[in-house]
């Protein structure tokens, strides 16, 4: 066309703007003879969404519709004359005088490349085009990448590496995916920006929850990266970076700004004196670090690549960038060179998507979408190696020390987590995901991974170093054994799995936590159900387990076995005789896990914001193993049993959640296991709230019992037999309904006898003292799942949890498995059937102050009494299943203060 006017003398402006497609490709051009050209845009992302709501929170349905950015993919692009949607944040202006090319490439997501258009076909010109042309050839290569790589790229992955299948901690809060993951050592802070618009302030010294708080700031807009500064928080999100002040939180109006026309920025970088952002319009600018405020005005300003600019990174005093035309680039920042390319860096057939750099070897690694990472020599700037390993895109990448040797750590839309070794490029560790990541960060001996999920997985990577042995020497590693807890220097008794190690570099307690832990995770395995006989091999499996331990610390170990009973396990360490005993109590059975709620295998542990869950984890298998651990390390400082200051027995039963059975005859019959005890210890008891501890020197007692009304000789059918005679149901029902009244309050007469008033008032003064610091009544509803309580205040609430008797109606059944005749057994018609049977469960929680058997007693009249006024010919039967003592300790003891 332009031959053509030229030739014919015309001399009028032609705006030569034309979209053609084959359905595979699209091409756009943007460009004028002369002049300006006419206006052309472009946008591209993961999804459209529609906010309900405007900047001010205001419900707002009319409101526009926004195309966001999810991830590393490209999944859609849009090509308009103008902006489509009122939303500036999502268009990017194509440059003057180039055309912009989308393409399918792996996994059918969209390439988007701009490439110039000069007629005159100037050297600058020919070296933009070349490698425009050089990109779209690996992508068009990247679509087929599996045929591509076959055969030519050797996998560094071996098959046998260690594996690990569960995080060390789950990290919760974000709604949706978790897109960058930034670490500040210096605060011990870690700060994640998500989908949700949200940025994520995590405590990383906090035992229990990591989270502080959450900031809001960009509205809708994803927050696609972070960067953190001595005083500043920065984060990106559509066209706007927005500043906090990293002490408050706040906004720092003066140093935010938008980047008109840029489109979505995706990555930036920060050195001490600049900052970089770039983002899909391919290029790069940057803006002093200390400014007053940021006005726009780019110390740099330049187009670095010919597609998105995917990640940045600085190296000594160069920056590099990686983007989605597959290409490293290598730049002079300094402003006197205006922004000179040092190198180019060729090889990857997919985007470039993540940048890391290990300095001390002079390396630059990136990683991409064609599964591989690239390592590159930064004195000579060449390819070094190429590893991959991945089958997937390799979306986050960090290098790391681990004793003392460089490693890198790879997360991958493969759904692993994997580490290199550098100098080989062997991996020597790998951990499977259980979502798909979107970004990594590494903290002290850690890396966490954000994930689609809105999820950050925690995973110890410090005895990652140890793989190194095996990828450089081929030798055998046992990820088992306690030696992956020892550190260079340190020594292990070949015989006990739990000798003292001799610490070389004082990290020995972070190795017993970490072993602390993978004990109970092999304990919590063990389904020791104490309630269902077919569960009675695991139970011997989890007395032989605590019996082993013992006897690895040194202590005296016997294992009592009753018929028909699970073992109890008894232990002691005995320094002298004459010494005083401290006795330990504790129960490694645990109830069934039939909960609809559990997220994960009960029985398989996992560790979510600082909390452990899997059955027995608190009740009672943790803390059996933490006092164990506990005794271990006194006997380790001490330097030996013999050294103790006193004896320490402990008593381990089988049988605690199925009402004790022959714990008593246990103990009778072996009480010179006990000798000489002055203080009892159990832990198995609740703390006040999720973060406040507690000493307990008193529990209530407990006594179960059950109401029984008999019947007809089997289940009637309702529709034949039903308002002919008394139902055993409904007789049962109006006995249990004649037990409280409405506000809980119980009705037997003599139920509240022997209750010491006055001790009980002393105890609410003491807790009325302690009231702002105890509970809030509200959050504890609401973490019941209740909308409010009965008990108005906190001192009125703990009372009735701790210094009063009280009447829980447990469950109701119609039937037995022993009923042969009971039409409740089968069938579907339940609405048909009345029981023949109908049976209450009930609990009694009694004070230390009250004769149990006198409950009993009064229970007993209260319940015929009542029936007795049906004039029905059921009958009724009372069954009195177990009674545990109540006990009340002196809580002003030397024992409770030395606790404390």
């Amino acid at each position: 066309i332009s031959e053509a006017s030229e030739a014919e003398g015309c001399e009028e402006r032609s705006l030569m703007n034309f979209v053609v497609s084959d359905g595979k490709t699209v091409i756009a051009t943007k460009f004028a003879s002369s002049g300006n050209c006419a206006s052309l845009y472009m946008a591209a992302g993961s999804t459209f969404v529609s906010p309900r709501t405007d900047e001010n929170g205001t419900d707002n349905p009319e409101s526009d519709t926004e195309l966001l950015r999810c991830g590393k993919r490209t999944k859609i692009a849009i090509i308009a004359s103008e902006p489509i949607t009122a939303s500036d944040s999502m268009w990017t202006k194509v440059p003057e005088n180039h055309m912009v090319v989308l393409m399918r490439e792996k996994d059918d997501d969209v390439n988007v490349t701009f490439m110039p258009i000069d007629l005159h076909k100037t050297s600058e010109f020919e070296q933009d085009r070349g490698q425009a042309f050089r990109a779209l050839e690996s992508v068009s290569s990247g679509t087929n990448l599996y045929e591509v790589l076959k055969g030519r790229i050797a996998s560094t992955t071996s098959t046998d590496i260690p594996s690990k299948k569960m995080p060390d901690d789950i990290l919760t809060g974000h709604k949706g995916p978790v897109l960058s993951v930034v670490m500040d050592s210096k605060s011990r802070m870690m700060y994640t920006g998500g989908v949700d618009a949200l940025i994520g302030v995590w405590n990383m010294d906090s035992l229990s929850g990591k989270l502080q708080k959450f900031i809001k700031g960009h509205h809708h807009c994803p927050v696609i990266d972070l960067s953190v500064s001595q005083n500043y928080i920065l984060s990106i999100g559509g066209n706007w970076l927005v500043v906090y002040n990293k002490c408050n939180h706040e906004i720092v109006q003066e140093k935010s700004m938008n980047v008109p026309n840029a489109g979505l920025l995706l990555s930036m970088c920060l050195t001490p004196k600049y900052l970089f952002l770039a983002g899909q319009d391919a290029c790069f600018r940057s803006t002093p670090l200390h400014s007053d405020s940021n006005n726009g005005d780019w110390v740099l300003h330049k187009r670095g690549h010919s597609s998105f600019v995917n990640a940045m990174v600085m190296y000594a005093d160069y920056l590099c960038t990686g983007g989605a035309d597959t290409v490293v680039k290598i730049w002079d920042v300094d402003p006197s060179s205006g922004g000179k390319t040092k190198a180019v860096l060729r090889g990857h057939t997919g985007e470039v998507l993540s940048l890391a750099t290990a300095v001390k070897l002079h390396l630059l690694i990136s990683g991409s979408r064609d599964n591989t990472m690239r390592v590159w020599d930064m004195e000579v700037l060449c390819c070094r190696r190429t590893i991959s390993g991945h089958q997937n895109d390799v979306v986050g990448i960090a290098c790391f020390l681990s004793r003392g040797e460089d490693l890198l750590c790879s997360v991958s839309l493969d759904s692993t987590c994997k580490v290199w070794d550098l100098q080989t490029g062997q991996c020597v560790r790998c951990m499977s995901l259980d979502n798909l990541p979107s970004s990594c960060g590494i903290f002290d001996s850690s890396i966490y991974i954000g994930s689609d999920e809105g999820e950050i997985t925690e995973w110890s990577i410090e005895n990652a170093g140890r793989g190194l042995e095996r990828s450089r020497a081929g030798s055998e590693m046992d990820s088992s054994s306690y030696s992956e807890f020892l550190h260079p220097g340190e020594t292990m008794d070949s015989s006990d799995n739990l000798s003292e190690p001799k610490p070389a570099n004082g990290k020995v307690q972070s190795n017993q936590d970490a072993f602390l832990v993978e004990t109970l995770r092999e304990f919590i395995a063990l389904k020791s159900i104490s309630g269902d006989d077919a569960y009675r091999e695991d139970c011997f499996k989890a007395a032989k387990f605590v019996t082993r331990l013992l006897e690895r610390c040194g202590a005296m170990t016997k294992m009592i076995h009753q018929e028909n009973k699970n073992p109890a396990v008894l232990a002691r360490f005995e320094a002298d005789s004459s010494k005083p005993t401290i006795t330990f109590y504790g129960h490694y059975d645990v109830q069934p896990a039939l909960e609809q709620t559990w997220r994960f295998d009960p029985f398989e542990m996992r560790t979510m914001d600082g909390s452990f869950y899997g059955r027995g984890t608190t009740d009672n298998k943790g803390p059996i193993l933490a006092f164990i651990f506990a005794v271990k390390e006194l006997i380790a400082e001490c330097g030996g049993i013999a050294r103790l200051p006193l004896n320490i027995a402990l008593v381990i039963e089988g049988e605690e959640e199925n009402g004790s059975k022959g714990f008593k005859e246990t103990l009778e019959s072996n009480t010179h296991w006990f000798q000489n005890t002055k203080l009892i210890v159990i832990s198995n008891t609740l703390w006040i709230g999720q973060d406040r501890p507690c000493i307990t020197y008193g529990m209530r007692g407990m006594i179960t019992m059950s109401v029984e009304v008999l019947g007809p000789r089997k289940d009637l059918h309702s529709g034949n037999e039903g308002g002919v005679f008394n139902e055993p149901m409904t007789d049962l029902m109006k006995v249990l309904a004649s037990m409280q009244d409405s506000s809980n309050h119980v009705l037997i007469p003599g139920f509240y006898d022997g209750i010491d008033y006055d001790r009980v008032e002393e105890q609410k003064e003491m807790l009325e003292s302690l009231s702002h610091n105890l509970m809030d009544v509200d959050k504890y509803a609401e973490s019941l799942g209740l909308p409010s309580l009965n008990s108005g205040n906190t001192v009125d609430c703990l009372s009735k949890k701790w210094l009063l008797p009280t009447l829980s109606i447990v469950e109701v059944r119609t039937h037995t498995k022993h009923d042969k005749d009971a039409h409740y057994c089968f069938g579907p018609t339940r609405f048909s059937v009345i029981p023949h049977r109908a049976i209450g469960h009930f609990s009694i929680r009694f004070v230390a102050s009250q004769n149990p058997h006198d409950l009993v007693e009064s229970v007993t009249k209260h319940v015929m009494s009542v029936f007795a006024q049906f004039n029905s010919h059921n009958k009724i039967k009372l069954t009195i299943h177990n009674i545990g003592e109540a006990w009340e300790g002196n809580g002003s003891h030397l024992v409770y203060d030395a606790a404390i």
